[in-house]
């Protein structure tokens, strides 16, 4: 009994200590293409650190320390020494269209209304930061978690462009899934909501099957 009772132990650490390195990746590229480690820990403690799982938690805390350590030098060798900018897919070195997103104050806990499940995702429920690049990081995380054990091929990008007939628009975040690419657009704002109206108009004209949202705004 004390036996089966450490195997079950054992797997439950072992299956946090891979949920947790598993959103650890997804932050370390977030902050490599953003040539910044600034996000770096409030985005750990959201969705890395849980009083249910200690002793995962303190051996992801270790490797996370030592990850991050080598993050900032490299960072620091890339962006102050070397003098390189971050990558060119983040939104605001896109050349092309896209909504205006300033970040914003959010006074009280907000959930943003979401589309996922028209195409078959489970339903998340992530909280509005007002921050483009933390809730588009956030909303990564929740998909991956809520959406696992349906083991469906997701895969996801952060600020794409689209080829349209009036130019090219800039998309936040995209989700594949089975090799069809689905582009999510942010809205925090009436006017972004217009915009993300117009511009679904012009991805569907083009043939993406559908445009998803997380919005503040019940759409």
């Amino acid at each position: 009994m004390g036996a089966i009772i450490l195997i079950l132990i054992v797997v439950i650490i072992t299956v946090n200590l891979i949920i947790n390195l598993s959103n650890l990746a997804i932050i370390i590229t977030h902050c490599n293409r953003s040539n910044s480690v600034q996000p770096f820990w409030s985005l750990y403690y959201e969705h890395c650190v849980s009083g249910r799982a200690i002793y995962s938690t303190i051996i992801s805390f270790i490797v996370s320390l030592f990850l991050f350590i080598a993050l900032s030098i490299f960072i620091f060798i890339r962006r102050d020494i070397l003098k390189k900018q971050a990558n060119p897919h983040i939104l605001e070195d896109i050349a092309g269209r896209s909504p205006i997103y300033n970040d914003i104050i959010v006074n009280e806990k907000e959930i943003f209304y979401t589309n996922l499940e028209e195409i078959g995702l489970s339903e998340v429920n992530v909280e509005v930061s007002g921050k483009l690049r933390v809730d588009c990081i956030m909303a990564m995380m929740e998909i991956e978690d809520k959406n696992k054990l349906a083991k469906l091929p997701i895969k996801m990008d952060i600020l794409q462009n689209y080829g349209v007939m009036n130019g090219s628009l800039n998309v936040p975040l995209t989700i594949a899934i089975n090799n069809v690419q689905y582009p999510v657009y942010f809205i925090y704002s009436n006017e972004q909501l217009q915009q993300f109206k117009d511009f679904s108009t012009e991805l569907i004209d083009m043939g993406i099957p559908k445009v998803l949202y997380f919005s503040r705004l019940k759409i």
